[in-house]
Formats: C-alpha cells, structure tokens, sequence
C-alpha cells in the first residue's frame, strides 16, 4: 500500500471512528432517559456492539499510523528510497532496450556499436519475451513499493532531480569510457593526434557533467526542501 493509500485509509478510519463515537454518546444519552429494563438492556447491547467495533477502529489506525510514519519518519529514508527508485527506473529502460534488441533487432541507444542487429527468431524469441516479461514484472515491483506516488501523473520535481541524476551518471560512464587509457586498453594503441584531441576535450566535457551532476541530483533537491 503507497503512502497515498494508507493517507486515505486513515481519513476513512478516523471519519468511520468519528460516526461510531457519535453513536454511542447518542446510546448513552438515551440509556440514561430509558425507564424501561428490557429497552436499556437492548441500548446497552446495542452500546457494547459500537464500542467492539471502535476497539477495532483503533487498533487498525494504530497500525496504519505505525506504516504512515515509516514512510514520513527521516528524510535518510526518503533518500534511500529514491535511490532505490533511480535504480529501477534505469532497470525498467534497460529491460525495454534489452526487449527491442532481442525481439526486434534494435540496439540500445548508448551502444556505440557499429553494425545491424538481427531479431530472434521465432521459437527463441517466444522464449525470450517469457522470461523478459518475468523480468520486468519483478522490477515493476520494486518500483511500485518504492515509488510513493513519485511515478504517477502528478508533476514531481524530485523525480526531475532523479532522472537528471541518472543521465549525467550515465554520461559520466561514457566519458570515463572514451579516455585514452581506457581504450588503449581494450583496443591496442591509437593514432596520436586522437589521443592528443580526447586527453583536450574530455576533461572539459567532464568538468561540466560534474558540475551539473552536483547541482541536479536528489540529495540537493532534500536540501532545498529542508
């Protein structure tokens, strides 16, 4: 249940609460008019009903509170909650390129690989979809219990924080990917004068995906909101 829903669930309970205690006040105020032994004990059976069911009002709100709280407890839970979040999100968009790749033959965006792909086919792709669907179902989980309403229709300017966050990440990665070092390593010495040009331009690239990966990212967007 997302924090929304046990917000609502909590209101309904209290309003529920609300009737059940203006009944039984009515009960006993008219207990106490009755002169009649067989219509007081009908009253006060009829008391004893409404205050079980207001022991039991209680005890869900208690509950439910209990879980309200959880959620609304430290601004450190709220954080790791977005973090967890950042990675299902980056999860659920590499499970959808992992499913265009395999079943329709398209590369992810950030590939950086030359050449076409080819689809699976038939029978293999079946089978890939089974378990790609399992997948994603799995990472739709985890982003619902940990979401709390910040995916759904309503604008969020933490969500923007996040995928900002996740993006420069992802374009941190590439550019550490592009250094000479890194692809001499892999792919045996380059020509000079590229070395010469990416040892040039990459730390400037850099110093600006830095610079706005610490201005945009969701432990800013808590300061702003403290």
């Amino acid at each position: 249940m997302s924090e929304k829903e046990l917000a609502e669930k909590v209101k309904e309970l209290e309003n529920r609460r609300s009737q059940l205690r203006k009944r039984y006040e009515e009960l006993s105020s008219k207990l106490r008019s009755s002169h009649d032994d067989i219509e007081s004990y009908k009253i006060q059976a009829d008391m004893l009903n409404v205050s079980t069911a207001l022991s039991g009002i209680e005890e869900e709100l208690r509950k439910l509170e209990s879980r309200l709280r959880a959620f609304q407890s430290s601004p450190y839970g709220k954080k790791h909650e977005s973090i967890i979040l950042s990675g299902c999100l980056t999860l659920e968009r590499h499970v959808n390129e992992l499913r265009a790749t395999l079943l329709e033959g398209k590369p992810p965006e950030s590939a950086g690989i030359a050449g076409r792909a080819l689809a699976l086919p038939p029978q293999e792709a079946d089978h890939a979809k089974r378990m790609i669907d399992e997948l994603a179902r799995e990472v739709s989980k985890l982003k619902e219990k940990f979401g709390h309403g910040l995916t759904n229709e309503t604008p969020s300017l933490l969500l923007t924080y996040m995928w900002a966050s996740i993006l420069l990440g992802k374009m941190e990665g590439v550019v550490e990917a592009l250094k000479p070092a890194v692809l001499e390593k892999r792919y045996g010495e380059m020509p000079s004068q590229y070395k010469d040009f990416l040892d040039e331009q990459l730390p400037e690239i850099e110093r600006r995906i830095v610079e706005l990966h610490k201005r945009y990212t969701t432990s800013k967007m808590y300061e702003k909101e403290g």
